[in-house]
């Protein structure tokens, strides 16, 4: 066991142990005690489905839990730039903001498990769930992956280089006055 553990923790960033592979494990667990059978394999594909479960996971924690939160004002919110600024004066804020996202994700996790076992409550009676369960499936994770590339490219790849260009265009204003 303790050899698992070095691997997976040589293999998987901390953030990804806490955020992916933890809640994934835990909602595989949850969806596996209702039936569904996802943790049927080895150890080694049940890690693999259990990260990539917690992907699924985590990306739904992060658009539609993390929307809800803000729309309805349960959660304060700042811009990346603050977080950025902020940050380099107390970097501690990455670890805390690394905890309040598993908290984030665990939300996820119990929100998923209410919809599966609403959908396992409904399926008998809904033939169209039965019938376009699968392509409902694989639009939705379509979705999800196309809105979380763009939040990711929008709001943290494309704000980090405007940050960087305009420190650059400042201090290259400065240095011809």
């Amino acid at each position: 066991m303790e050899t698992v553990l070095t691997k997976l923790s040589e293999t998987f960033s901390h953030y990804e142990i806490l955020n992916n592979l933890i809640p994934g494990s835990a909602l595989c667990f949850i969806l596996s005690y209702m039936g569904y059978p996802i943790l049927d394999y080895s150890v080694g594909v049940c890690i693999v489905i259990c990260y990539l479960v917690g992907l699924i996971n985590s990306r739904f924690s992060s658009l539609v839990v993390e929307g809800i939160c803000r729309k309805t004002k349960l959660i304060k919110w700042r811009e990346y730039e603050q977080y950025n600024l902020a940050k380099k004066e107390r970097p501690f804020l990455e670890s805390i903001l690394e905890s309040a996202n598993m908290y984030r994700a665990f939300l996820s996790v119990f929100l998923i498990s209410l919809v599966a076992y609403g959908i396992q409550l409904i399926l008998p009676k809904c033939t169209f769930i039965q019938k376009y369960g699968l392509w409902i499936l694989l639009l939705l994770m379509f979705l999800l992956f196309l809105f979380s590339y763009r939040k990711q490219v929008n709001n943290y790849v494309v704000k980090n280089i405007d940050e960087v260009q305009k420190k650059h265009d400042e201090s290259t204003s400065n240095k011809t006055k």
